[in-house]
């Protein structure tokens, strides 16, 4: 019976001892949790960044503009000047974060290609999130394949900005781009790169320049007779733009020529081109006489037009020389204008500069024989 109890009390005391230890376990594994969670960082939670516009919205136009740190790049982040077919394009946005606190920003990236109707279509979408540490700068990543020729529009839209945009070109070759670009109404082309002189128009318009400051225009035949008789254009500033569709024929790259001040924007020009004559840079002492000169055989040469200029009055202007048959100068038919020409800059020292005209017709041009 003794040894009854005895077992009995020596049972409750380890169970009582056994629970003790339970529960000062429990209370050492919770300071342990409290301690570390008080050593640790606080959670915060990032705000996006202040929002200072409306989401960018293709159905509303942008305000066009020059483009806010959109480079094209290679891999390595050097800056590339064109964009080829079929080849994964890189893309950089540089942007910083203007709030003195962090912020995570959402940037949407689109990239339109212009369609035959001049219409927008999306072709490629991303999104990207970053974080920014108060008043950080970012170089943002895109990218894209282009799969068709012709534009292509960028648009960069950090939420918390002003969205940032950037255009370009996409072809196989120059040629294609020019010809590409001569299909768009008169004023694009002007916008993207065509001289005034070479705007092309659309069947039955003809081009006219106007007078005094040579901009251009396309006009029917009717409305182009009305302005010559009002002198509101310059009878030999205007003539019929090449039909694509009569006729093959392309236009080639300029390929300019310099000596000193003067240029032309060729060396060699179909029936019909007219070649493009660029001073810039005479001094005040300069002054002479451009003298195009037209071949008779293979030495010798006659006058076509003299172009006066002089440093002292105008450094620099703009002449378009117009090689036609014409009974009076004998010039009968395109025999007598086909061949070498050349300028030469009397009263000055330069070079020469040669170009040819070659059997090649713009379209829409008259070379019939006119004596």
């Amino acid at each position: 019976m003794n040894l009854f109890l005895i077992l009995t009390s020596i049972l409750i005391v380890a169970s009582v001892l056994i629970i003790s230890s339970v529960f000062e376990l429990q209370d050492a594994l919770a300071e342990e949790s409290t301690t570390s969670n008080s050593n640790a960082e606080p959670q915060v939670l990032i705000s996006p960044c202040e929002k200072k516009h409306e989401p960018y919205d293709p159905n509303v136009p942008l305000e066009r503009g020059e483009p806010l740190g959109i480079r094209i790049v290679d891999v390595e982040g050097n800056t590339r000047s064109s964009v080829n077919l079929n080849e994964k394009t890189f893309l950089t946005y540089g942007i910083s974060n203007e709030d003195s606190s962090r912020c995570l920003m959402e940037i949407e990236i689109f990239v339109y290609h212009y369609e035959n109707d001049g219409k927008e279509k999306l072709v490629s979408y991303e999104k990207i999130k970053e974080k920014f540490l108060p008043h950080q700068g970012k170089q943002i990543p895109g990218t894209f394949t282009p799969s068709l020729e012709g534009e292509y529009l960028v648009i960069f839209d950090p939420k918390g900005f002003p969205p940032s945009e950037i255009s370009f070109f996409v072809f196989e070759s120059p040629s294609a781009k020019i010809n590409y670009i001569k299909k768009l109404p008169p004023l694009k082309q002007i916008q993207k790169g065509i001289l005034p002189i070479d705007v092309s128009c659309k069947q039955n318009f003809e081009l006219i320049l106007k007078s005094p400051d040579h901009s251009s225009a396309c006009v029917k035949p009717s409305t182009a007779e009305i302005l010559v008789k009002r002198g509101w254009i310059q009878p030999e500033l205007f003539f019929l733009v090449p039909n694509p569709n009569e006729k093959e024929y392309e236009v080639k790259p300029r390929e300019w020529q310099t000596s000193g001040p003067f240029q032309i924007d060729r060396r060699e020009y179909a029936l019909g081109e007219k070649i493009f004559l660029k001073i810039d840079g005479l001094s005040l002492e300069e002054k002479g006489q451009i003298t195009v000169m037209r071949p008779l055989n293979i030495t010798h040469y006659s006058v076509y037009v003299t172009i006066p200029f002089d440093g002292a009055n105008k450094d620099a202007f703009n002449y378009y020389i117009d090689p036609q048959l014409s009974k009076t100068r004998g010039l009968c038919s395109v025999d007598d204008v086909l061949g070498k020409w050349a300028l030469v800059f009397r009263g000055t020292n330069y070079s020469n500069l040669n170009f040819e005209i070659i059997e090649s017709i713009v379209p829409g041009t008259d070379w019939n024989p006119v004596c």
